[in-house]
């Protein structure tokens, strides 16, 4: 990923991020929250409607994001680095969590920024690798936009001589989405799953969840 698109998305998160912030100041909200590696909100946002499918051919839409703690990477399977590094994190901080016996009601999943080559049978051979927990998310670009908009994720496709061989650049942070199915928290990048998992446990601490 350019220095010049990573400082884009970067000033995208923090933008949405300050208009959080801004939005809870002015209702008066001034009772504090957790402090992780980036960012909680104090009144969590609901999500609109959005209809994609996970790697198992079920339903993935706001419903599936109620009663429990889900993490959300936006990522894809044919990433050469950034993508299968977090991945890897993020089942380590399951692991840890399910140390800590904090594991339950929390959830992972891969959405794919690249619709045109991440189907569902390709994220069945891929997510499996990281975790038994990870679900892979994919759908048409219409359905995904619906989603990553209102999360203040972007992604762009880098075009190359290949048309069936490019890279896709991205946002990189982890989306904390609570058990009301509401936008809680951006976790920043870089991703350590030490970091998330003590993320998670002052989440779900605070909240009571």
């Amino acid at each position: 990923m350019t220095r010049q698109r990573l400082l884009v998305y970067g000033a995208a998160l923090v933008a949405l991020a300050l208009g959080a912030w801004l939005g809870a100041t002015l209702a008066g909200r001034t009772e504090p929250v957790p402090t992780i590696n980036g960012t909680v909100f104090p009144n969590a946002r609901a999500l609109p409607d959005f209809r994609l499918v996970d790697h198992e051919g079920n339903p993935f839409s706001p419903e599936q994001l109620k009663g429990r703690w889900t993490l959300l990477y936006f990522g894809y399977t044919y990433c050469p680095d950034v993508c299968p590094t977090t991945l890897y994190e993020l089942s380590r901080a399951d692991a840890l969590l399910e140390g800590e016996g904090a594991a339950r009601g929390i959830a992972y999943a891969l959405v794919s920024v690249d619709p045109d080559r991440d189907t569902p049978e390709r994220l069945a051979q891929y997510v499996p690798h990281f975790s038994d927990k990870l679900l892979g998310v994919s759908g048409p670009t219409q359905a995904l936009t619906a989603l990553t908009q209102p999360l203040g994720i972007v992604y762009l496709k880098v075009e190359g001589a290949d048309p069936d061989n490019y890279l896709v650049d991205h946002s990189s942070a982890v989306i904390v989405i609570n058990p009301e199915g509401k936008f809680q928290a951006i976790m920043s990048a870089p991703h350590e799953a030490e970091d998330m998992a003590a993320d998670m446990l002052a989440l779900k601490a605070y909240y009571g969840r």
